[in-house]
């Protein structure tokens, strides 16, 4: 991979990453405190979806929801997270 290439990749995947970032931010800005970690594995489901992407089985939408709760049960302090990123 050229340099140039390299980069158009680099920012290809920013520009992917800031539109997630939005997506949850817009999600999380409109959640109740009790909602947020569904409405986190809603817009997770809703990307990887919308990218071709299955998390558990294919045809058992409880494996996908599932697997992304457990995913985000390993986050260590979502609220301590949250206020960092709000700070910046």
């Amino acid at each position: 991979m050229t340099n140039a290439s390299h980069r158009a990749s680099q920012a290809q995947l920013w520009a992917l990453w800031q539109a997630v970032a939005k997506t949850l931010l817009d999600q999380l800005n409109t959640a109740q405190p009790g909602e947020v970690k569904a409405s986190l594995i809603n817009v997770a489901r809703a990307f990887l979806a919308d990218n071709g992407i299955v998390v558990g089985g294919a045809h058992d939408p409880r494996q996908t929801r599932d697997g992304l709760s457990q995913l985000l049960d390993n986050v260590p302090d979502f609220d301590e997270g949250w206020s960092v990123l709000n700070q910046h």
